[in-house]
């Protein structure tokens, strides 16, 4: 943009009384000025619509892949045998694709001698069966539920679910103490007679990036000095998971360990969030390759009666993560022993930043 200053108005006032043609070519300065703003600013906006058209076209061509993926999915889920809340789920994204209900209908009739298993047909413009893959795990954290019908009719997960929101409600908690922006917490609720600790901070990552760094096997043991295993022992679907965790003898205390159900999951408000709590069914468990859960001699099993983790995106690479967990350690623990479980929350945010950062830097994350 050009850098001449603007006109003086009381100067040319002043030099029109005295020198005109001064006067003159000080206007005509000032015209060329404000010309060669116009342009640029012109120029400028011109860009802008064009990046504004361009994102339209980009977002359309996308749109009409994902319309597509979902097509086929839906009958790829119809054909296997999956219940009406897949039929529910296809409708709420496609409703106003059909001109009315019985043209809705009649495309989820389908033709029973046309079956098909696999993703065919309808995906023209997609390289590989890859691809396809890739584009259906973008397009959101819920699909991978609607895949696992098991977890869809789980009483349990769904009063789980309701346990851990009222969690988050801090009324619940006690502050310890707050220090390098790190905010500690122990649960003082009366929902449970349980001992619980929360810890909360702000990472400079995203939610996806949080998620996929706490699956990174030894990633989590690292950072906590008292966590011994943290690892996944069964795969129910890309956001469920049986867990292991092992935490270490403190002082005269036993280690304890948790067998847990983990889910990710969006809520309502569009945040992510990761809930875990144990899970005892040897059915399931059993159906989702965990034969039998790990035993340590000298390690009591105990309980997660509810945990998790809650994300609250702030801004751009900025994310609020709220980490806490209650539990039945099936037996008596000393307070002191808790305050210190308390303060390792600390550590154990601090670390993961530090952890995060050099992977960040080595491209990894």
């Amino acid at each position: 943009m050009p850098t001449e200053k603007e006109l003086d108005l009381d100067k040319l006032l002043a030099m029109s009384k005295t020198d005109t043609t001064a006067c003159v070519e000080a206007l005509i300065t000032e015209v060329r000025r404000l010309k060669g703003v116009m342009a640029e600013n012109e120029a400028h906006f011109r860009q802008e619509i064009q990046k504004r058209d361009q994102k339209v076209v980009d977002l359309t061509h996308k749109l009409e892949k994902y319309n597509k993926i979902f097509s086929s999915f839906s009958r790829v889920l119809t054909n296997n045998g999956f219940g009406s809340n897949h039929h529910h789920f296809h409708r709420k994204r496609t409703s106003l694709k059909f001109a009315n209900k019985e043209e809705e209908e009649k495309e989820w009739s389908g033709d029973e001698s046309d079956e098909f298993h696999s993703f065919e047909g309808d995906l023209d413009g997609y390289e590989s069966d890859e691809e396809v893959k890739e584009e259906i795990n973008k397009f959101g954290r819920d699909l991978s539920k609607y895949v696992d019908p098991k977890d869809e009719d789980n009483p349990l997960l769904h009063e789980k679910m309701k346990v851990f929101h009222d969690m988050l409600d801090l009324s619940k908690w006690t502050t310890v103490k707050s220090k390098d922006d790190i905010e500690l917490f122990v649960y003082s609720g009366e929902e449970f007679k349980a001992s619980g600790t929360m810890s909360s901070t702000i990472f400079d990552y995203t939610p996806d990036q949080i998620i996929h760094f706490l699956t990174i096997p030894g990633q989590i043991e690292s950072c906590s000095s008292v966590m011994e295993k943290n690892e996944i022992i069964g795969s129910v679907s890309q956001d469920v998971k049986i867990v292991y965790m092992k935490i270490a003898k403190i002082l005269m205390i036993a280690s304890r360990d948790f067998v847990m159900y983990s889910r990710r999951f969006t809520s309502e408000d569009s945040r992510e969030n990761v809930i875990f709590y144990s899970i005892e069914d040897e059915e399931y468990l059993k159906s989702n390759g965990v034969d039998k859960p790990p035993l340590t001699d000298g390690t009591i099993r105990a309980d997660v009666l509810i945990g998790g983790w809650h994300f609250e995106v702030l801004g751009p690479n900025k994310t609020r993560a709220t980490n806490f967990m209650v539990n039945d350690f099936k037996g008596s623990i000393p307070k002191m022993v808790l305050n210190m479980g308390a303060s390792t929350q600390a550590q154990v945010m601090t670390n993961m930043k530090k952890a995060m950062k050099k992977l960040v830097e080595e491209g990894e994350l």
